[in-house]
């Protein structure tokens, strides 16, 4: 976990986000050494957004990505990027899509 100080965000730096999230499904599998989730996104662009198109960003800290899906299909390492702070999609479907 990151103990700097963290940023300050302004209410005027808010703006819409890129995409919305339409339905949230969780399978939480509970263990003392490990807990697995899986989990299932209905997104969709965001009508609302008037920035440039960019990709999905989800944060997540100390997480460890078995498997990723895109319209139930397996996405290679290639087509998307995983760091310290999350996930990030650089490419996604124009319309709604099942993560």
């Amino acid at each position: 976990m990151d103990t700097a100080t963290p940023k300050t965000i302004r209410l005027a730096d808010y703006a819409p986000p890129a995409y919305l999230i339409d339905e949230v499904s969780l399978d939480v599998n509970l263990h003392p050494t490990a807990t697995r989730v899986r989990s299932r996104l209905r997104i969709r662009p965001n009508p609302a957004f008037a920035g440039p198109a960019r990709g999905l960003e989800l944060d997540g800290e100390s997480l460890q990505l078995e498997e990723i899906r895109l319209q139930d299909r397996k996405l290679a390492s290639g087509d998307y990027e995983t760091g310290k702070s999350g996930l990030v999609l650089p490419k996604t479907p124009a319309g709604p899509f099942e993560l």
